[in-house]
């Protein structure tokens, strides 16, 4: 058995990084579902009810897909990711203000070429996990990031707690 190249070992880390990211923004979107509504009302979507449940849900999908197979959960990301950068990119060339609350109410702040950069990395990041037939480190790798995962929506519900109540517990 030969050793991983580096690139295998930097996809894989993407497709965890992503995974991560894919699966918090899922949970803070239902954790807020009013909120996210509000969010989607306010970028210009139709349906914005109906998208409020579908979108965290293929979010958690594609993450799911990003770590049990990689090559079809990063082509995943890869399409939400850019359909999520040209419906953001839209947003910044109207000049509305409007906070694309990407990951519920921890990301009030407005729409701008910064939200864009941060997509287009991970779009990077998604097309690296896109190319690699499974993640170095194998059932491993899987355990570890869904550990991550779950102590990420952890802290995610804890913020929205804290954010709700004004206390953590």
């Amino acid at each position: 058995m030969s050793d991983p190249s580096a690139f295998s070992v930097l996809a894989s880390a993407a497709a965890v990084a992503l995974a991560g990211v894919l699966g918090a923004a899922a949970v803070a979107k239902r954790v807020r579902p009013a909120e996210t509504v509000s969010s989607f009302r306010d970028l210009g979507l139709r349906r914005p009810e109906i998208l409020a449940v579908a979108v965290p849900v293929v979010e958690l999908a594609v993450a799911i897909g990003c770590l049990v197979w990689p090559r079809i959960g990063g082509w995943g990301a890869s399409f939400l990711l850019a359909t999520f950068t040209a419906l953001l990119l839209s947003v910044v060339r109207s000049g509305r203000k409007v906070s694309c609350r990407c990951f519920g109410a921890m990301s009030a702040a407005p729409v701008s070429g910064a939200t864009i950069a941060r997509n287009i990395v991970l779009m990077v990041g998604a097309l690296a996990t896109a190319s690699i037939d499974r993640l170095v480190g194998g059932l491993a790798t899987v355990l570890a990031a869904a550990g991550l995962l779950g102590i990420g929506g952890l802290g995610v519900a804890m913020t929205e707690v804290r954010h709700t109540t004004g206390r953590l517990i």
